[in-house]
C-alpha cells in the first residue's frame, strides 16, 4: 500500500478490513518467497514453502535469521542482557569467514567494530 493512494479501498470506496489487509501482506510474502526459491533453486534457498508456511531448512540458520529480524526491529536491545551490536558484529564475522572460506575450512575472522573490544 502506498501512502496517499487508494490501494486500501474496496470497489465501493470503503476501507479494507484488517483481515483483508493481512491476507494481502501474506500473499505478497508468499509470492516473494516463491520467486526467491525459483531464482536460487530449491536446494540453495534456506527456506521451504509448505502451503502458507515458510519453514527454515536449518535450525541454526533460523536462529540467526530470527536474531537479525529482532535486531532490525529492536536495535541494540534485541537480546536482553546482551549488546545486540556486538552480537551482530560476531554474526557478520562468522558469515564473512564462511563466505570467504567454507564450513569445513572457514577463513580467519576478525571482529573490527567500534569501539574495538579485541586487540
Amino acid at each position: 500500500m502506498v501512502a496517499g493512494s487508494d490501494d486500501a479501498l474496496t470497489d465501493e470506496g470503503e476501507e479494507m478490513t484488517v483481515d483483508e489487509l493481512l491476507e494481502g501482506v501474506l500473499d505478497a510474502v508468499l509470492t516473494n518467497a516463491e520467486d526467491r526459491i525459483k531464482a536460487c533453486g530449491e536446494d540453495a534457498y534456506p527456506f521451504e514453502l509448505r502451503g502458507k508456511a515458510l519453514n527454515s531448512k536449518n535450525s541454526a540458520f533460523a536462529s540467526i535469521y530470527a536474531f537479525l529480524l529482532c535486531l532490525s526491529r529492536y536495535g541494540k536491545d534485541a537480546v536482553p542482557g546482551e549488546n545486540g551490536a556486538k552480537l551482530f558484529e560476531d554474526v557478520c564475522a562468522y558469515a564473512a569467514a564462511n563466505y570467504l572460506g567454507c564450513l569445513e575450512a572457514p577463513a580467519e575472522k576478525y571482529v573490527f567494530g567500534f569501539p574495538r573490544r579485541i586487540g
